[in-house]
């Protein structure tokens, strides 16, 4: 039995190469969002791997240079310190305090799927958060679009159980942070096989 060890978001682009929404294109990027932003892209029908296995870290583009949370990587400003779902959490637990409302949430065990709910039932505080989430998630798209040209993106994680309103302000994002060159040669999609 052939096996390899992989990243996981080029074994998502794999996945999706050969069984899901990308079986018919030849360039596409998949977008991992979780606990962090990952990346697996194909360009010409090739998954880039890149020196020393690092193509497509897209979670560590410096997006804020005016960040003040520091990432795992070290540095200050990633992508993914602004819309990872742990930075959502944290985000959302921060403006819980702020507002003095904190008696109408359990904040000290809220989890994302508590978010899910929240963000259906149009809260106020979730619903800021959530599509400041995906207006970052967005600027992190357009930025991979750029970069990579591809004709479909493909979201995997828990994000697609926000639904289509989430990628709808994902996509609004990307449509205003894009050129105009590229601005309707693509297509954004939740991923078919599950988060």
């Amino acid at each position: 039995i052939p096996t390899f060890i992989e990243n996981e978001c080029r074994v998502q682009a794999i996945a999706e190469k050969k069984y899901g929404l990308a079986r018919d294109v030849k360039d596409f990027v998949c977008v991992e969002t979780g606990t962090g932003i990952g990346t697996g892209v194909f360009v010409d029908n090739k998954l880039m791997v890149g020196n020393k296995g690092m193509a497509g870290e897209l979670g560590h583009i410096i997006t804020n240079l005016a960040g003040n949370r520091v990432c795992h990587c070290g540095n200050v400003g990633c992508l993914e310190t602004l819309c990872s779902t742990m930075s959502l959490l944290e985000d959302i637990e921060n403006d819980i305090k702020k507002s003095g409302k904190s008696s109408n949430y359990n904040e000290s065990s809220l989890k994302l799927e508590d978010l899910f709910a929240l963000y259906s039932q149009g809260d106020e505080i979730v619903t800021r958060n959530v599509d400041n989430n995906a207006e970052y998630l967005g600027i992190g798209i357009s930025n991979a679009i750029k970069m990579f040209s591809p004709e479909l993106v493909i979201i995997h994680g828990e994000v697609i159980k926000f639904g289509e309103r989430y990628l709808e302000k994902v996509k609004e994002s990307v449509l205003k942070n894009t050129f105009p060159k590229v601005k309707s040669d693509y297509d954004i999609r939740f991923s078919e096989m599950g988060e």
